[in-house]
């Protein structure tokens, strides 16, 4: 079990931080300093490995104390995904927080559409489903998906990859899943979100 800590001066080295946690009473299996993608220098975020289930829960609730220095933790994302069976790279992924609950409605992929859905309780709206379609350049929308999340949950999110083209939303030209995408529109199936910035540039 994993759970995050940052803010914490690389000059703190990991054996202290291993040391500090022991002394609470945390099984501590790891830590580790997350370091930058891009030079590979360390940053100030740690990942913390547990032995015990429960420890995760326990050090978000008090955090790390180092010294006369206390950090705040964060519970690692839960990662809901569906891979692509016998293909390498992509598929899609919705990432929760561990201390949201949440139960995977949808799984699978249809008509070359690969989706994935959760739903999550609220005191507000009761439960929010929140889904993600990604649709290969190659494949049609599945039309029927989106009134099939809507039949589980009215309070529904949806996001993704449409690898779609619509001109009314900006696009400089409208490709057969554009027009899907209209058709979805018109039908008050899904809203869009525009804030004028482009999802795909040419290098």
């Amino acid at each position: 079990m994993i759970a995050f800590v940052k803010g914490i001066d690389p000059e703190i080295p990991e054996n202290r931080i291993t040391e500090a946690l022991n002394k609470v009473g945390l099984d501590v299996i790891n830590v580790t300093r997350l370091n930058r993608k891009d030079d590979n220098t360390p940053t100030s975020t740690i990942k913390v490995t547990f032995k015990d289930a429960n420890n995760p829960n326990t050090f978000i609730h008090t955090g790390l104390q180092a010294d006369s220095m206390h950090f705040n933790a964060e519970a690692a994302p839960q990662n809901k995904k569906h891979d692509r069976v016998g293909k390498s790279g992509g598929g899609v992924l919705l990432a929760v927080k561990e201390l949201i609950k949440c139960r995977e409605i949808i799984n699978k992929t249809t008509h070359k559409n690969e989706i994935i859905a959760v739903q999550i309780e609220t005191l507000l709206y009761k439960s929010i489903l929140i889904s993600s379609i990604y649709v290969p350049p190659t494949a049609k929308i599945g039309m029927n998906i989106f009134q099939d999340l809507y039949n589980i949950n009215n309070n529904c999110i949806i996001v993704g990859d449409r690898n779609a083209t619509l001109y009314e939303i900006g696009s400089a030209n409208t490709d057969a899943r554009g027009k899907q995408l209209q058709e979805l529109l018109k039908e008050h199936l899904i809203e869009y979100v525009d804030d004028g910035s482009t999802t795909f540039e040419k290098e």
